[in-house]
């Protein structure tokens, strides 16, 4: 069993419609738009859309298309034959055609470029493409599915995006919400990337009943991938089989309870008042340094300063 089947396996005991949906539609032939903030897991549905279809067998072949400058999309895409341009020694197979009876993965595909978009929408609407320098076509034999994290629709009405491209991929549509949306998942999903790591390190680590509830209260701003981050250094820091509320304060507030007298006991306090402590006491270790507690925390000044407001803290930004 490899990894991302681990992982569909797991998230799929919760039913969530999500899934049930990326079920319904994987032998599909249709282009796919999966949109959502990022760390959502866009990756992961794509793999779970590739690997639940019939052309599984195949390669899923991604594309960044904000990584790849705007001169090499197209070559990036369809290909060259030999002499196409400078440099073009040999003929080359693009992604398109290297993914042939597997499926693409257009990641970020807000940020293509109108001209390449404008050869994307030929392709959808002829089902074929030319080589850069080709005179023949080329059949297209792969499913394409693009993503994004941001609203393709206002780029359409900015100029940035043609509205024919986005009708043209929007045909089956799967939206990701934000894990402060799905917050019930969150003990789950923590379990899940627990496991994952008891799994590669063979050390047996569980968390402890406030931990889950802390996790399950914070804002998750980077959704899925900041929780996963924030497991993963919680677990090589610990010291015991148990994540408790002790090693939060190490990681949230680089917290030493060697060198203070800051010792708390979370059953006796409510999820407001641990951040409220959390955040003073920071601002205590870094003798009131706003910009030094933000980045001690792990979250923008801007989120700082509007909570000490609300604590009616002063102090220096620098």
């Amino acid at each position: 069993m490899n990894r991302h089947q681990y992982c569909f396996d797991t998230l799929e005991l919760k039913t969530n419609s999500i899934y049930k949906f990326v079920d319904q539609i994987s032998n599909l032939k249709s282009t796919v738009l999966i949109s959502g903030a990022s760390g959502t897991g866009k990756e992961a549905i794509c793999h779970l859309l590739h690997m639940k279809s019939r052309r599984a067998h195949n390669p899923m072949i991604p594309i960044n298309c904000s990584a790849i400058p705007e001169e090499l999309i197209e070559a990036e895409l369809f290909g060259h034959e030999a002499g196409a341009f400078t440099g073009a020694d040999v003929l080359r197979a693009g992604k398109l055609e290297q993914a042939a009876g597997g499926m693409i993965v257009l990641d970020e595909i807000s940020e293509m470029n109108l001209k390449a978009q404008s050869k994307l929408l030929r392709v959808l609407e002829s089902n074929e493409f030319y080589r850069l320098g080709g005179a023949l076509p080329v059949k297209l034999n792969t499913r394409i599915v693009a993503t994004t994290n941001r609203d393709l629709m206002a780029c359409v009405r900015s100029g940035q995006f043609r509205e024919d491209l986005f009708y043209r991929l929007d045909v089956m549509r799967v939206e990701l919400p934000t894990l402060e949306e799905r917050a019930k998942d969150i003990p789950l999903l923590a379990d899940f990337f627990l496991n994952e790591l008891i799994r590669e390190n063979h050390r047996n680590i569980v968390l402890s009943p406030e931990v889950y509830h802390f996790l399950c209260q914070k804002k998750w701003e980077g959704n899925i991938r900041e929780l996963k981050n924030f497991l993963t250094r919680l677990y090589f820091f610990s010291k015991s089989e148990t994540i408790t509320i002790h090693d939060l304060y190490n990681e949230i507030s680089n917290y030493n309870p060697e060198n203070t007298n800051f010792i708390v006991s979370a059953s006796d306090l409510s999820l407001n008042e641990i951040e409220k402590k959390y955040i003073l006491h920071t601002m205590i270790l870094v003798n009131g340094n706003k910009s030094k507690a933000a980045r001690t925390l792990k979250i923008s000044l801007k989120t700082l300063r509007s909570k000490l407001k609300e604590y009616d803290y002063g102090g220096s930004e620098m």
